[in-house]
């Protein structure tokens, strides 16, 4: 249920706020841009152990979010790690992110504002509607 939840979230905030950096990722090779030089950390935190340094304009392969969505877990220079959502620019739309759709005959699914259900409700996916899947939490 809260995969489900976060997966509907996501594709409103994608539809909702189009390019902004807080979108979600899946492993299916969702890419973003470094709009400046940032520094990639071993945890979602500022504080953690750096990994390496980035370029400005530097593509990278965005891996999944905290649960925060305050971070991103992205894999650049061949190295692993964290950076903040808000310094890098996810490249939307996936094209190839993988396409759902919601059983005809079936209830709708309710979209909230956050991946849990007593968050506001923000929309509804309509039986036989479709949608792109951005991402998935860690969790």
């Amino acid at each position: 249920m809260k995969r489900s939840v976060f997966v509907w979230l996501l594709i409103v905030a994608t539809l909702a706020l189009g390019s902004m950096p807080r979108a979600a990722a899946q492993d299916d090779g969702l890419r973003a841009v470094t709009l400046s030089d940032i520094a990639v950390y071993t945890a979602p935190s500022a504080s953690s152990e750096l990994v390496v340094e980035l370029t400005d304009n530097m593509l990278v392969r965005v891996l999944s979010t905290d649960p925060s969505g305050n971070w991103l877990r992205i894999e650049a220079a061949g190295e692993e790690g964290y950076v903040e959502a808000a310094q890098v620019l996810i490249l939307t739309p996936a094209l190839l992110a993988p396409v759902v759709t919601l059983t005809p005959g079936s209830a709708s699914a309710t979209l909230y504002a956050a991946p849990s259900t007593s968050s506001k409700q923000v929309g509804a996916i309509p039986p036989g509607g479709t949608a792109r899947v951005l991402g998935q939490r860690e969790d």
